[in-house]
């Protein structure tokens, strides 16, 4: 009853179970607010004038939630309206981050013990369902500001795109335009001869006769030794000239320069350089941007599948807990059998031996599914050989709890002898559990008997893959062509980033994702990689 409910709904629930249950004087319940908005609020009333009794009864709660020594549960006694009552105050949170409950009985024996416990019990449902939903909330949060970030990144990129692509058109127009910019070099007499765009380039005179010393004054000193050389080089012979280098004029910021030029052709011209000098830091700058946009596209689209695979895990929290606190329960009941077998009269060290060596294997089960998880929520990790069987079976084993409780056969079915990959384990495992996910979430709207789960490995002459098939409804066929693509989802609760994320992945390492229907009824989804060369 809790799955699902907002913070108003929590507080009702939980003020409605402890009323029915202990019937007490009044119960108070409440939840602040992950955003320090406004508190919320749930009474329920015995009697009494409501107005005056809720403003007493919260003035008593905050009094007592204010003192420093009331972490926990705590047993004590309010005057109330001009009565004296017992009350039990539980915190929710290990430090009442989250809020408390305030019950309060005029019989002089509450709380009883199984009072308390009662109260315990159903402040912790809650407490879950409050985690679960600032959980949810957070993990929308994440969701919108980086679709703002990846909106805002992408104008970003255009917008440096853009300033690129007028960059090359100046240039292609100052290139046509050859007196631009222009000059003549003699490497003989080493003299230059400039128009009036190149002066104003170095920022000189337009009527000042140009030096090499005066060139290489203007020019940044990290590029004399490529020119010296390049020059050196043209005086020995004819060469064409293509160099880029920065020049900084007197009180103007620094440039950057291409510099063009050829053997002069015509008689008038032998043993001359004609050329051109264009501005290009523009350019530069935008294409700069442009490194620097497409890095941190690539940033986002990081952050946004660890976030996805963050919000997977969310939803499996409860089973991953279930399987976890089994072997612990094991664990705990060896080691009591243990403890009893040493303290016998005879001690049986036989039976005691066998007890220790069932808690390691208790332990070592509880570490393997906490190593799972652990592996599945890092950030995206290097290249490294997988074994597609061992990663079918580890995501599978996350997910087997969950698919129990909803009634799910989750089975495999792996090819053997599958070659290794050269891949991101991460990653590859982030897009299994997507289509896993997916795959029993279809039977959610779906009252078919046969509830199934196949997660077959394969492989052929060219590729190595893997497929989920269910058989829940199946797809549409107009929702077929869009299901890729970002923000398209079937689910009324989805941010459609999944199944997008998952072709991205494919696509990186060189591979193929794709969906078609199962037979009789139901869906497959797959992905492959070529087994030619590696998946990187």
């Amino acid at each position: 009853m809790w799955a699902g409910a907002d913070q108003t709904r929590i507080a009702d629930i939980l003020a409605d179970v402890l009323a029915q249950m202990l019937l007490p004087e009044f119960v108070y319940v409440r939840l602040f607010d992950r955003h320090e908005g406004p508190d919320t609020e749930a009474f329920r009333l015995v009697a009494g004038d409501g107005a005056t009794l809720k403003h007493a009864i919260r003035g008593s709660a905050d009094a007592w939630f204010r003192h420093e020594t009331r972490l926990g549960s705590h047993s004590l006694t309010c005057s109330i309206d001009g009565r004296g009552l017992s009350v039990i105050a539980l915190d929710l949170g290990t430090r009442g981050e989250f809020g408390f409950v305030f019950v309060g009985s005029g019989r002089p024996e509450f709380p009883t013990s199984a009072e308390r416990l009662l109260v315990s019990v159903a402040a912790s449902q809650a407490l879950i369902a409050v985690q679960q939903h600032w959980l949810l909330q957070e993990q929308k949060d994440v969701a919108t500001r980086l679709d703002g970030l990846v909106a805002q990144r992408s104008e970003e990129l255009e917008t440096a795109s853009e300033a690129l692509r007028r960059s090359e058109s100046i240039m292609a127009h100052a290139e046509s335009a050859s007196l631009t910019g222009s000059f003549r070099w003699h490497p003989v007499t080493d003299t230059l001869e400039w128009s009036a765009q190149a002066h104003r380039l170095f920022g000189f005179e337009a009527d000042r006769l140009i030096t090499s010393d005066d060139f290489f004054d203007r020019v940044d000193p990290d590029d004399h030794g490529q020119l010296r050389e390049a020059g050196a080089k043209a005086s020995l012979d004819p060469i064409d000239l293509d160099l880029t280098f920065t020049v900084m004029p007197p009180g103007q910021e620094p440039r950057v320069l291409r510099l063009v030029a050829h053997p002069g052709t015509h008689v008038t011209e032998q043993g001359a350089y004609i050329g051109t000098m264009q501005d290009i830091t523009e350019r530069v700058r935008a294409e700069s941007a442009s490194r620097v946009a497409e890095a941190r596209m690539r940033e986002l689209r990081d952050e946004l599948s660890h976030a996805n695979r963050l919000a997977t895990l969310g939803q499996f929290s409860a089973a991953i807990s279930h399987d976890v606190r089994q072997p612990l329960s094991s664990v705990s009941a060896n080691a009591m059998a243990g403890l009893n077998w040493l303290n016998a009269s005879a001690p049986n060290l036989d039976s005691a031996r066998r007890a220790l060596e069932r808690i390691v294997t208790g332990v070592k089960r509880a570490a393997d599914i906490l190593d799972r998880v652990k592996s599945f929520s890092r950030r995206n990790s290097p290249c490294i050989s997988v074994d597609l069987n061992d990663l079918v079976s580890d995501t599978v084993a996350l997910v087997d709890a969950d698919a129990r409780r909803r009634r799910i056969l989750l089975s495999t079915d792996l090819a053997g002898d599958l070659p290794a990959l050269q891949a991101d384990r991460v990653q590859i495992q982030q897009v299994l559990m997507n289509l896993i996910v997916n795959a029993l979430d279809a039977f959610d709207e779906s009252s078919l008997d046969a509830r199934k789960v196949n997660v077959p490995t394969w492989l052929d002459a060219e590729e190595i893959g893997v497929e989920v098939r269910d058989t829940g409804p199946g797809l549409s066929a107009m929702a077929i062509p869009r299901l890729f693509e970002a923000f398209n989802t079937t689910k009324a609760a989805g941010l459609g980033m999944g199944l997008s994320i998952c072709r991205d992945i494919v696509a990186d390492h060189h591979g193929r994702i794709w969906t078609d229907a199962n037979e009789p009824s139901g869906a497959v989804f797959g992905f492959s990689f070529p087994t030619t060369e590696r998946v990187e």
